[in-house]
Order: structure tokens, then sequence, then C-alpha cells
């Protein structure tokens, strides 16, 4: 299946100044969201990807409507996923299927949550329970 195009970077920013970005263009590493030390975030971010990134990493590009976007998360534990949409066109395998960012999703476990889409547009949702994201995410 072919890699899916990315706009946007998820970051996890630490209570001691420090941060771990999914793409670190000084090293040019890209970070698994498991790479997280959790106990100690203070926000997560998602920022949009810039030019010099797309130098550095493949499947990824700049969209100026993107903006940057943060949660707190004092004290409770946070999540940031990419919902993707699997396109099946003409043909077989793995040549007849697409896959493209639908939104960026930040939010709190069991709380609010804010959906970022591609053309800019933004939908903030409040959760009193779990919430879809996080249900496919603890499915299992």
């Amino acid at each position: 299946m072919p890699g899916v195009i990315t706009e946007a970077f998820w970051c996890a920013e630490y209570n001691n100044g420090l941060a771990l970005p999914e793409y670190d263009i000084t090293t040019g590493k890209v970070n698994r969201f498991a790479h997280v030390d959790h106990k100690n975030v203070l926000r997560f971010w998602w920022l949009p990807i810039t030019a010099d990134m797309c130098r550095v990493f493949p499947l990824v590009r700049v969209n100026p409507l993107l903006r940057r976007f943060a949660v707190d998360l004092n004290g409770s534990k946070g999540f940031i996923a990419r919902r993707v949409a699997i396109r099946l066109g003409m043909g077989s395998g793995a040549k007849g299927l697409s896959r493209e960012v639908k939104c960026y999703v930040l939010g709190i476990e069991g709380g609010p949550r804010r959906e970022i889409y591609p053309d800019g547009s933004v939908i903030d949702k409040e959760y009193p329970t779990r919430g879809e994201t996080q249900d496919i995410l603890h499915h299992g």
C-alpha cells in the first residue's frame, strides 16, 4: 500500500522544556509516538510541515492552510492521531489503493478533542466519556 502524504507533524512538549518532534529536522530522524515519555508531557502539538522538512523527509508537503494547535494536558492523558481515508480505485492490489489524511486529531482522553482538516477548518468536540477516536485506539 502506498504511504500517506502528511502535512502536519506532532510534537510532545515536556515539563522540563524539552520536546520530541515526530520529524526531527536536526537529526533527520522520524520519531514514533511510542517514544513519547507520557508521564512528563506538558502539551501535545500539531504543527504544519515546513519547506525545509520537505527537503529532508519523504511523503511530507507544505499546506499553507494549516496552523499550529496545542492541547495543555494539565495532568490528564492526551492523545494525537491522524485519520486516514483509504480509497479503492480501479485495478487490483496496492496499485488500486490510495491513502490520504482526512484530519489530524488532538485531545484529552475522556475529554475534548479538536479535529484539524487539510482545508484549514477546525471542529471542536466535547465527550463526557471516551470518544470515537479513543475507542478505536483502546479497542482490543
